[in-house]
């Protein structure tokens, strides 16, 4: 629809955002809420920045200098903060290289060569690093000691003071390298002689520690191996006294010689044992075909051929002597051969070796048949008595019976000595055969022991060389000294800071505008209430006469109210307007004043009515003086031509109210006459605009409200509630009248309209 000016239309749809077109047609003109509370028309094509971006904007524009306080009070306490209590930390790095090869020198061994599960190795390195055992030994060092980091005690607020070895557990970083043989060690304090410091001694006692375990361990291989060789040297001597012993029981170190003579000498009794028995043997035939000789001969001899005998009657005998005795010279010469060979046996082996008791014995024996026989040969009847004649002759050929029966005897005396020397001599063989196998046992061992003896010296020369070889761990690079801080986070911190300053000013700004219950910008005021904004009205320094004097701001301002409310109104003549606010001071009787100048400005005639009765501040502002006012007109004391102020400006008449209503005047506006009086005067007037008193103190404004068209709600910025909006306009709708609008009065920095035109 259009107006009655031709300026503007508006499509009348309830709770609309006040959408603005041209007569023509032609295109939309939005008309958006900016960030500071002003309207204005704009293209429908400008890209306006959302309602809540603007919301946030204006919140922080208005609250700006809040935010700027917080800003600057925590800048001002964070920075110097950081700069006081941040201290840069210095780093230091050293570089600690383990080798997966131990090196070697002659053998290989399990201490040396490739190292099984290397990386396992290398972690456990690290954590030899970080245990205790190296770590105290580095607080011990007098040098340590005597560092600022060593003199710095943390405490913590749930444990107390933190232990030396756990600050430096928790300061010392250790870590070995990806795919590579070398351990980073690495440590962070204030000062960087003391990071450096700190770390050199870390690595100093870990290789100190590493040396230790390798002297300690290599120092107990060397003394278990010494055990060893002292061991196994007391065997070996333990074993050749044994042999000496046992070769001593046998006379002889060479058992197996011995025991070929033995066996030899063994055969040579048994041969002669048995050239004995064959000699007895033979001799006991001989005895027994003489004894069957003689016998045979005695019974064929005649009487007279018997032997002569002596006076007692027995044979003469005739003695034989040693000389012409045959067997006296063998056993003569058997004892001469036996004494040459006892002689050569104790020039060669000694008076303590067997061989000599078996020559003695021998020779004993010897001398004895020797001594038997002499017995025999100086015993007159022991001498054998020869036959004579062919007695004789056949006796000699028989041989002596008495001899042959002395041969046996002799030879079972012999059989028997020789059967004792073979008994002894098997005995000889056997004990010999014992002791050699004992020997053969005893130098098998010694042998044994004799080539784990040589291993074992062999190997303690091995360790003796290798101890001498370079070790698998060593230092690849020394710590530097730190020049310049590793991590300053001064400047991190302090932008961080200016940031969170910056965070808190806003933070603190938007909490601050959106906890204010205050209606300041026009976004409150949609915020609040479902009621088209209709404008508003910037705000003005000093007191100025808004009818004469007002500033262009104003009147554009008031154009821009006056062409939405224009669209509002359901007829473009004769419409009543009521102007009323949700509190006290809240440039109502302003907007009435500037609207109603705006209609007669367009060729409409307006009559202002000044409705508060109770606080009558329209005629003050206009400066009328009357003798009869709104009051009057109802009471009937006096009449409307009487009370009107007739062209008080072009188009425009007033309907003043001289004094505050006494008690039940209030009431004046709820009978008929108000009425009768507004009825007449929408037929003599395009508008008719009542400055009516606050909505919620009263009830007079929503007694008109349900008399008129329409009401527009004024609300001063900083100063109405939005609360106090929102139950203004519930009483305006509960009262029967449509809420037109709303009017934002006294808005901060409000754009000019040759700005807004400019930006549009």
């Amino acid at each position: 629809m259009s107006n009655a000016n031709g300026d503007y239309s508006r499509n009348d749809q309830p709770g609309d955002g006040g959408e603005l077109m041209r007569r023509d047609g032609a295109e939309f003109i939005p008309a958006p809420v900016m960030a500071d509370g002003g309207i204005f028309p704009g293209p429908a094509e400008s890209g306006s920045p959302p309602p809540a971006i603007g919301t946030y904007v204006a919140i922080l524009l208005r609250h700006k200098w809040l935010g700027m306080s917080v800003f600057f009070l925590v800048a001002c306490a964070a920075i110097p903060s950081v700069w006081m209590f941040v201290i840069p930390q210095y780093r230091a790095e050293a570089l600690i290289r383990v080798s997966p090869i131990v090196p070697r020198v002659l053998y290989q061994f399990e201490e040396n060569g490739i190292l099984p599960l290397y990386s396992s190795y290398l972690n456990t390195q690290v954590s030899v690093i970080r245990s205790p055992r190296v770590l105290k030994r580095v607080l011990d060092l007098k040098a340590v000691q005597e560092t600022q980091w060593y003199s710095e005690k943390r405490v913590s607020f749930l444990h107390g003071s933190v232990p030396d070895l756990q600050r430096l557990t928790r300061s010392l970083t250790v870590g070995p390298r990806r795919r590579t043989e070398l351990i980073d060690v690495a440590m962070e304090a204030k000062e960087a002689a003391d990071a450096k410091l700190i770390v050199d001694s870390v690595v100093e006692q870990y290789l100190d520690v590493v040396k230790g375990q390798d002297r300690d361990s290599e120092k107990d291989r060397v003394d278990a191996l010494r055990r060893e060789s002292e061991s196994l040297y007391g065997q070996v001597q333990s074993l050749t006294a044994r042999k000496h012993v046992v070769s001593t029981s046998i006379g002889t170190d060479s058992p197996d010689e011995y025991r070929l003579h033995i066996t030899v000498k063994l055969s040579e009794y048994q041969e002669e044992l048995e050239t004995f028995v064959r000699e007895r043997k033979l001799n006991e035939t001989r005895l027994e075909r003489v004894e069957k000789s003689i016998a045979e001969y005695r019974d064929a001899v005649p009487a007279g051929d018997e032997p002569a005998e002596d006076a007692s009657g027995e044979a003469v005998q005739k003695p034989v002597r040693y000389a012409d005795d045959a067997e006296w010279r063998q056993l003569q010469q058997s004892v001469d051969a036996g004494l040459h060979v006892l002689g050569t046996l104790r020039d060669r082996y000694g008076e303590q070796h067997p061989k000599i008791k078996d020559a003695v014995a021998e020779v004993g024996f010897r001398k004895l048949l020797l001594a038997k026989r002499e017995t025999q040969l100086d015993d007159p009847e022991a001498i054998p008595v020869l036959p004579t004649g062919a007695l004789a002759v056949r006796v000699n050929d028989l041989e002596n019976p008495e001899w042959l029966a002395e041969q046996i005897a002799f030879s079972h005396v012999k059989e028997d000595l020789l059967f004792d020397d073979i008994n002894r001599q098997e005995d000889k063989v056997k004990l010999v055969s014992e002791r050699a196998q004992e020997l053969a046992s005893i130098n098998i061992e010694i042998d044994d022991l004799q080539a784990q003896l040589g291993r074992v010296r062999e190997r303690l020369t091995v360790l003796d060389m290798e101890a001498k070889a370079p070790g698998r761990v060593s230092v690849a690079a020394v710590s530097l000294f730190p020049s310049e801080p590793h991590r300053d986070r001064r400047m991190m911190l302090t932008a961080f800071a200016i940031v969170a300053a910056f965070g808190c000013g806003i933070g603190t700004a938007l909490l601050r505008g959106l906890a204010d219950p205050s209606v300041r910008q026009a976004t409150d005021v949609t915020s609040a209430v479902e009621v088209p904004f209709l404008g508003y009205l910037p705000k003005v320094q000093f007191e100025v006469d808004l009818w004469r004097s007002a500033p262009d701001s104003l009147h554009e301002a008031t154009r821009m109210i006056r062409t939405a409310l224009l669209d509002r109104l359901p007829s473009q003549t004769g419409s009543s307007v009521l102007i009323t606010s949700s509190g006290a001071e809240a440039g109502k009787t302003s907007v009435a004043i500037l609207l109603a100048r705006s209609l007669s400005h367009i060729g409409k005639t307006v009559l202002l009515v000044d409705a508060d009765l109770r606080r009558p501040s329209l005629t003050r502002r206009l400066g009328i003086e009357a003798s009869s006012g709104l009051t009057d007109v109802l009471s009937g004391s006096a009449t409307q031509e009487e009370a009107l102020v007739r062209d008080y400006a072009p188009g425009v008449d007033v309907m003043p109210t001289i004094n505050a209503a006494a008690e039940g005047d209030t009431e004046l506006i709820a009978n008929g006459a108000f009425g009768k009086c507004l009825r007449n005067w929408k037929r003599n007037y395009d508008y008719v605009l009542f400055d009516s008193a606050p909505i919620l103190p009263v009830a007079d404004a929503r007694i008109l409200a349900s008399q008129v068209d329409g009401a527009i709600l004024t609300l001063r910025a900083s100063h109405c509630r939005k609360a106090d909006a929102v139950d203004a306009v519930s009483l305006l709708v509960s009262s029967g009248c449509k809420p037109l609008g709303t009017v934002l009065v006294g808005v901060e920095k409000a754009l000019s309209y040759s700005y807004a035109y400019a930006s549009s």
